[in-house]
């Protein structure tokens, strides 16, 4: 989830302030070097592709360079300042430079939320087990196959057993569907 005290919004804050406190800051963007961070909407003018000269690839009919662009969900992180603001570099490769425009487009990425990490993989997962409306055994289970070597669940033992002993919120969603 992303509001409350075990929200992504709150972790990823105290991540940051305990964490990357005493590096170089960006600006005043509440970012250092060193900030993870997540992409949140498609942006196809960013990270031009390069020749071997490392000069931009340009578009034969137009003129424009040729970009990967940053799309919605990229996990990246701060790399260096950069005269326009930071350059920074995304786990599938992309870089480039953001300023304060691109600020709106972005959050911080230290902890996100399981319908943004879903499709991924990670090397350690940890998942702050509370109560909410949307946690059932299927959302716990999502969250937990994102990890690849370490899961580690916190939160009360017992709503860990009751989500999982309970049916799924699916089954109880009404819907226009009769199935036969």
């Amino acid at each position: 989830m992303k509001n409350g005290p075990a929200g992504s919004q709150e972790l990823n804050r105290a991540i940051e302030v305990e964490y990357m406190g005493r590096q170089p800051n960006v600006e005043d963007w509440g970012l250092s070097v060193g900030s993870k961070i997540m992409w949140l909407k498609n942006d196809y003018s960013k990270a031009p592709q390069l020749d071997a000269e490392r000069k931009p690839v340009l578009d034969k009919v137009t003129g424009d360079p040729i970009c990967a662009g940053f799309m919605n969900g990229s996990l990246g992180v701060i790399i260096k300042p950069h005269p326009k603001g930071a350059w920074v570099r995304f786990d599938d490769g992309a870089e480039d430079a953001i300023t304060t425009a691109d600020l709106e487009k972005l959050t911080h990425g230290w902890a996100i939320s399981v319908h943004k990490a879903q499709g991924s993989a990670f090397k350690r997962v940890i998942i702050p087990v509370v109560q909410s409306k949307l946690l059932d055994r299927t959302m716990l289970y999502t969250a937990i196959t994102r990890g690849i070597e370490t899961v580690v669940l916190v939160g009360d033992i017992d709503l860990i057993n009751e989500i999982i002993e309970a049916a799924p919120a699916s089954l109880a969603r009404n819907t226009a569907l009769r199935l036969v």
